[in-house]
Order: structure tokens, then sequence, then C-alpha cells
């Protein structure tokens, strides 16, 4: 899915370069200072997506349980709470914040570990999406230019280091008493 989105936008994004000048004015400069990188990453990107990705993906789509898959989503879903809440605070939603840990909390507990997503089901606690790149924009930190990471795909200057921050906020980073964190991260 994540992959389809970023192919998606990235198509759209080159679909804009391939527009010409029609009143003849020039063409302004290259408002993608990285797009030499940028093509050379989206081509690694989409080989190792059609190439190992995809093919995992479509294994694990066909041969998995959708009870199994729903309750695994539920699960990393769950492990992104405590990134939500501190942006959350950290951008003075402090409703959302509370909301949000009432969900992770609830859906710790009584859903066996985010396994059920207990909290979706008749309490009003909605669900809510905020990370680093969000939080350094609502402090006035601009994007900047387009980039396209590897694995990870397109960001934009200021949230390429905001993903690795949120890496640290993550309940898997603080627990390493082996190989359980890499293979969540397969």
């Amino acid at each position: 899915m994540t992959a389809a989105f970023a192919l998606l936008a990235v198509a759209a994004f080159l679909g804009g370069c391939a527009t010409t000048q029609a009143d003849g004015t020039p063409r302004p400069r290259n408002p993608d200072p990285f797009e030499r990188v940028n093509r050379g990453v989206f081509k690694f990107n989409d080989t190792l997506d059609r190439y190992a990705l995809r093919p995992a993906a479509t294994i694990y789509r066909d041969y998995t349980p959708k009870i199994v898959q729903t309750g695994v989503g539920n699960f990393f879903d769950n492990l992104s709470g405590p990134t939500t809440i501190l942006h959350q605070f950290l951008q003075g939603k402090f409703k959302e914040g509370t909301q949000d840990t009432g969900r992770f909390l609830l859906n710790t507990t009584l859903g066996w570990g985010g396994v059920i997503d207990v909290a979706s089901g008749g309490t009003n606690l909605p669900k809510h999406n905020e990370d680093s790149g969000q939080t350094l924009g609502w402090w006035g930190v601009p994007p900047g230019p387009y980039l396209v990471l590897p694995f990870l795909g397109p960001a934009t200057l200021r949230d390429a280091p905001a993903r690795v921050a949120d890496d640290f906020t993550q309940p898997f980073r603080w627990y390493s008493a082996g190989s359980e964190r890499w293979i969540s991260w397969g």
C-alpha cells in the first residue's frame, strides 16, 4: 500500500516535470535540486519493491488468515501510539493527546498488547496521527525540497530526519533483548 502510494506520488510529481511553457517564457530554475539523486533512489526503491517486497506482501496477503493480518496490523498500529501522543502534546493538542493516551492504554491492556483494537469499538476515542515532521511544521520549520529516501520513499527535507527521530519513540526501540526488534521491522 505504501509502495503503491509512493509510486503514485512520484508519477504525479514526474508528470509535472514533463510540462512545457506554452507562452515562451523562460523556464524557472529547477524546483527539485535533488532530482538526479531522487530519480536514482526511486529506481532503487522500485526495483526493491518489484522483486522483493511486493512478492513477500502478496504471499503474506494470500496465505495469512485475515484475522491474523488484522491482529498484526492492530499491534503495530498500537505501537505508533507513543509517537503520536508525544507529538500531540508538543503541538499543544492536549485533548487529542489525552484521547490517544486513553486509546493506547485501553488497547495495550484490554486488547492483548494492541492485537485487538478495543478502543474503536464503543468508545469515543478517535485515532489521530502525528509525527516529528508535523511537529516541526507546527513550530514553523519549512518543508524544504522534495526528497526520495531509500527503503522509505518520498519525503521532504524536513521530514527525512524527522522519520529517524520518530524511530526513537517506538516501543520496539526500547526493547533490545535479541532479534525480536529486527523481526518486527521485517
